[in-house]
């Protein structure tokens, strides 16, 4: 394989991580020109903030809040999408639902938008993956997502009004779910 057949190759691998960090900001920047205020948010307990689970992670409430989310988005989207296109997806789908519907049914009577209750998912799945499916790969990965990040776990504590904090925390814990069920379902693969 030639040197430019290589690159292709590993660029095809963030293609999904790309456009899906590209959805938010372009949503998020309607959003912000007012043209998406049709678009329900997450709610808990409220049948009309269950399409929420859906459209938090792309409705942001201003530019810095995009900001914030943005490059650890970006660093943990590129880190789950070196095992390929599917596993982004497949993470990116688990942790949104089983988070959103976690903070649908537990959390406080505010809307809540953004994507740090899905950079909290992957940064849960990214810490677990090491335990549930060890590798050189996956503890070197989970080594440096502490170093680096090992700060966003006080972002689970209650904190102000204007902070799903309850969001992080159900993010988290869909992360660590994720993790267990996709080590459960690729290793019963490999029999």
């Amino acid at each position: 394989m030639t040197r430019s057949g290589t690159s292709e190759k590993a660029m095809s691998r963030f293609t999904a991580a790309t456009v899906f960090v590209a959805a938010v900001w372009g949503i998020s920047i309607l959003g912000f020109a007012g043209f998406l205020d049709v678009i329900p948010k997450l709610y808990p307990r409220h049948v009309s903030g269950l399409w929420g689970i859906a459209t938090m992670p792309f409705l942001h409430v201003d530019i810095p809040h995009l900001l914030s989310n943005t490059l650890p988005l970006v660093v943990f989207s590129v880190l789950i999408s070196l095992r390929g296109n599917s596993r982004f997806i497949e993470v990116t789908l688990m942790i949104m639902v089983i988070g959103g519907g976690l903070l649908w049914v537990f959390g406080r009577p505010y809307y809540h938008v953004g994507a740090s209750g899905l950079i909290f998912g992957y940064f849960g799945y990214l810490l677990m993956r090491s335990w549930y499916s060890p590798s050189l790969s996956s503890v070197v990965i989970s080594v440096a997502v502490i170093l680096i990040y090992g700060g966003l776990i006080w972002g689970i504590l209650p904190q102000g009004r204007n902070v799903s904090w309850d969001g992080h925390l159900m993010g988290l814990i869909a992360g660590v779910l994720v993790a267990r069920l996709s080590s459960t379902r690729h290793s019963g693969n490999k029999r």
